[in-house]
């Protein structure tokens, strides 16, 4: 249909496209044969320049033939290319009609079928040839214009594609080799050694940014510093006091020193609730649209490799009740039943849905989870067209990796109150935050006293507040 379609595009012949159909009858006005004519609206066409076109060669009217069967079934055939739909008969000499996934009116008037694309009207006169039977094939010479025409088009638009880099992202710990055998961290032992107060998945973690940063987390808080992308799947950075050589293996991302080994895994946020689940390593954001921000998604993931999209929302809980939301959801959406799953101690209400998306229906596995004041919910587009049992093994191993990792504090200004009795190094003050709060917080940056009164900031490091200096020269009076 490629050739076809770049045809209608080029001389602005919209025939096609429209909406699931109910029975008709032999009897409607719209079932039969019909025959390319004349268009109105944008681009008109006359029947009599329709004609002179085919004394040129491009004979139209038998090369554009749309069938209407009585049970609602249709065919367009487009220059020897066959379209299957559907349609319906409203029963007031108007209708519509189904091809490709999308809906347009049609009606029929003075013994003309008319198709309504908006801004152009289609206009077909009965045929004595069925769209089945129509031979008419693609103009050598209308070939060669559509080939004009997408040469144009890819000349004067050219296709930009954004490369990004697979190492974007947030990662986190996922095991540890090293030359010493009593050092190794497997990743089958992270479970036990958080529940000792050892969570390397938590606190050990990486991020690399798209301006050029990257952040390296451990228990002592975090450092940051440049890297640079070698397009060859190999960075190094700096971090932990080494230096490493990066890349992805098998999906980790992997970092070696020396005989040191360290593996991460990649993590996405679902939304702001602090819930993070890990995913294939070539999972990349995609574009959340205004549409689709309205309709309170905050992120969604696509990958090159895998054909299963996921999309996360995130929106106010305004005093419902999960289960009773999610039911009310599921039947909005067509599924009549709702089931609980737990995956790490976090139970995930979910519900299966049939969706349409660019002419292809697909399952859409919808889990939603009380996240304090809103509800959060990832969503996983199944198996589509070509997709289908990886799709449902990679649902279940991205849940079961949910965890909850409690967002830090946002950065907070205030002013010294007074320095803490006691405490000589790291100095320990007492800071009244804009927001009313009393903080106890660290300076950890100098060695002069910081006098009542002075603006500082208090950042969320490893756990406590650090104290930083507002104006860094005002200790200095």
């Amino acid at each position: 249909m490629k050739k076809a379609l770049t045809l209608m595009l080029a001389v602005c012949i919209c025939l096609l496209l429209a909406a699931p159909a109910s029975a008709a009858a032999d009897s409607s006005p719209f079932a039969g044969d019909w025959k390319f004519y004349a268009q109105e609206g944008d681009a008109p066409m006359s029947h009599e320049e329709i004609l002179a076109m085919a004394a040129m060669g491009l004979d139209m009217t038998s090369g554009l033939i749309t069938s209407f069967r009585g049970d609602g079934t249709m065919t367009m055939n487009v220059f020897g290319e066959r379209v299957d739909g559907t349609w319906t008969d409203s029963g007031d000499g108007s209708g519509f009609f189904t091809v490709e996934g999308e809906t347009y009116p049609m009606s029929v008037r003075d013994g003309f079928l008319r198709m309504d694309m908006v801004t152009a009207i289609g206009v077909f006169e009965p045929s004595d040839m069925s769209a089945e039977n129509s031979t008419a094939g693609f103009p050598p010479l209308l070939e060669e214009y559509a080939n004009q025409i997408e040469q144009q088009v890819e000349t004067v638009m050219p296709k930009e594609e954004t490369v990004v880099s697979p190492l974007i992202g947030e990662w986190r710990f996922y095991s540890m080799e090293s030359g010493d055998p009593d050092r190794n961290i497997p990743h089958a032992a992270l479970p036990g050694l958080r529940d000792e107060g050892r969570d390397y998945a938590g606190k050990y973690t990486l991020t690399f940014m798209d301006d050029g940063w990257f952040k390296f987390c451990n228990f002592y808080g975090f450092e940051q510093n440049n890297w640079t992308d070698g397009k060859d799947g190999a960075v190094t950075i700096d971090a932990d006091g080494k230096s490493w050589d990066c890349t992805i293996e098998d999906g980790l991302l992997v970092l070696r020193s020396g005989d040191n080994v360290m593996r991460y895994e990649r993590t996405v946020p679902i939304g702001s609730t602090g819930y993070y689940v890990a995913v294939p390593a070539d999972y990349v954001p995609g574009e959340v649209t205004e549409e689709d921000r309205r309709d309170d998604m905050v992120a969604y993931y696509r990958s090159d490799k895998h054909l299963m999209d996921f999309d996360i929302y995130q929106f106010a809980k305004d005093g419902r009740i999960l289960e009773e939301y999610a039911e009310k959801e599921a039947k909005e959406f067509g599924a009549d039943w709702i089931d609980t799953v737990v995956f790490n101690g976090i139970p995930l209400v979910f519900y299966i849905s049939q969706e349409q998306y660019d002419g292809a229906e697909y399952r859409v596995a919808n889990f939603l989870f009380d996240a304090g004041n809103d509800f959060g919910e990832i969503v996983f587009w199944l198996d589509g067209p070509n997709d289908g049992e990886e799709a449902a093994e990679l649902t279940e191993q991205i849940l079961s990796s949910i965890f909850y990792r409690k967002p830090d504090p946002e950065d907070v200004n205030g002013m010294i109150v007074m320095k803490l009795e006691g405490e000589y190094f790291p100095d320990r003050y007492q800071v009244l935050g804009e927001d009313g709060e009393m903080y106890e917080g660290e300076y950890l940056f100098g060695f002069e006293d910081l006098e009542p009164g002075t603006a500082v900031i208090l950042s969320w490091r490893n756990g406590k507040w650090s104290i930083e200096l507002e104006d860094p020269w005002a200790a200095f009076g």
